[in-house]
């Protein structure tokens, strides 16, 4: 929970000064307002300070999300927890100015000689441009140019059609080489860029790739290998893969891209325990085949598996009844929770305010919640339920700017995640969950996909069941 108090102090020269004191953990805030000194103290540790924040203490903006770019912002400074914040007044305070052209989608694509078109990546998906926001009424004009004119030449301007965020990209191939394009709106100071690989009618891939080439699985458990050439193959192409020794994993024998692809995904399923080398090649052989042949290690563990963080609910309209932590088992054994604890960490000092011992088993592909008691009503039955008692004040998960949790075994961290921006050592590596609004839209955190590393999104609220990610 986060508690907040409020102050005053007297300001100098035009107008008053107003402050407002925050308090985070179980107690309240309490803050004196003094006017800004327009020299800034040293932050804590001595770390230099990068940009300002923006906070939400006046008025929360909706739909802001990560990458968004505005031409100015405004507000009121104030200087709180050691930080310096711009606070929000309305809607108006946080200027977007014209849409600029953000990125190329894909960043490396392909054509090749006397084509014209709409270049594609390694997906087969076709080359656009992506917009910071929604083209205005009317549309937006946008310019590309290539480097290499004599090589790629590119239609513009495109006109973006009002609403929309995207645009392809047609171009014509007229010979062989790598060019950079470029987009930019007429506002625009700095433009996008991509490369377009122009192949040669006859070009045929070099090298063959497997990712990952060390893939460690439990028993049961199915993982998913990526085989990709460096370049597009001219026509369609069958990939043979064979495995080392019988009875540890299953996979399939054959693979095929399509004609101008290069990249296909296919299945491992882990049947004993034990070591295998997957080898994937074109041709008669791997020896023949040179470096169109890859291999990949599958180790299989005969072991339990590890539970996974996947969804966390800190935040919502009062009466915070619904606060909870989710697990998932993405393992094909079960994952038994004896020893483990859940510890929940505050930001400010990295100290652990809560933890949860916690017990039983996820079967594999299921799922345990930790929270409070009536969240198990929102669960299904399959799932398993480890409740606490709430506090009083029922503010059992604070709620960030940042806060944590993570899950750890004899001290050793096995998962964790840090939510509302920053970061916390010992918690996580990985880029912090975005804030879950303070609403009644049964809104949380969640992995997407579900899987180790996979980034938090702002998600449905679905206790014990799998993420509706988008």
């Amino acid at each position: 929970g986060e508690g907040e108090g409020e102050g005053e102090g007297e300001g100098e020269g035009e107008g008053e000064g107003e402050g407002e004191g925050e308090g985070e953990g179980e107690g309240e805030g309490e803050g004196e307002g003094e006017p800004v000194d327009p020299e800034m103290p040293e932050p804590i540790g001595g770390e230099p300070l990068v940009g300002i924040r923006v906070n939400d203490l006046f008025f929360q903006a909706e739909g802001v999300e990560v990458g968004d770019r505005f031409q100015a912002v405004c507000g009121v400074l104030r200087f709180a927890n050691d930080n310096y914040k711009i606070e929000l007044r309305d809607a108006a305070d946080l200027v977007a100015g014209p849409p600029v052209v953000d990125a190329f989608d894909p960043a490396v694509s392909f054509i090749r000689v006397g084509e014209m078109g709409s270049p594609t990546g390694a997906d087969g998906a076709a080359l656009a441009l992506v917009l910071s926001r929604p083209a205005p009424a009317g549309g937006l004009e946008v310019f590309v140019t290539s480097d290499l004119p004599e090589t790629l030449a590119v239609d513009s301007p495109i006109v973006v059609p009002e609403g929309a965020e995207r645009a392809v990209v047609t171009v014509e191939a007229l010979g062989a080489g790598d060019a950079v394009i470029s987009a930019s709106t007429a506002d625009q100071e700095a433009p996008a860029e991509a490369t377009v690989r122009v192949l040669a009618a006859d070009a045929m891939p070099t090298r063959l790739t497997l990712t990952p080439d060390a893939l460690p699985l439990s028993l049961g458990e199915v993982g998913l290998i990526t085989a990709a050439f460096d370049l597009p193959v001219a026509e369609a192409t069958l990939i043979v893969v064979t495995v080392d020794v019988e009875g540890v994993v299953e996979a399939p024998v054959e693979l095929e891209i399509d004609a101008e692809g290069t990249q296909t995904v296919f299945p491992v399923e882990a049947l004993g325990a034990g070591e295998v080398v997957l080898t994937a090649y074109v041709g008669e052989s791997c020896e023949a085949a040179g470096p169109l042949c890859a291999t990949a290690t599958v180790t299989v563990l005969d072991l339990p598996s590890d539970p996974l963080l996947t969804e966390v609910n800190y935040d919502m309209t009062n009466p915070e009844t619904m606060e909870f932590v989710e697990l998932h088992n993405p393992g094909g054994g079960p994952a038994p929770l004896d020893g483990l604890v859940l510890e929940f960490v505050n930001g400010n000092n990295n100290s652990v305010y809560r933890s949860v011992d916690l017990a039983g088993v996820i079967p594999p592909g299921g799922f345990a919640v930790v929270g409070d008691p009536a969240v198990e009503a929102a669960m299904p039955a399959e799932a398993l339920f480890i409740g606490w008692v709430p506090s009083g004040d029922q503010h059992d998960i604070q709620n960030g700017d940042p806060d944590g949790v993570r899950l750890v075994r004899d001290g050793a961290l096995l998962d964790g995640v840090v939510y509302a921006r920053g970061e916390i050592p010992g918690v996580t590596d990985e880029e912090a969950a975005p804030d879950d609004p303070n609403n009644g839209n049964n809104e949380a955190i969640g992995r997407c996909p579900m899987t180790p590393g996979s980034p938090w999104l702002l998600v449905p609220m679905t206790p014990g069941a799998p993420n509706a990610c988008p």
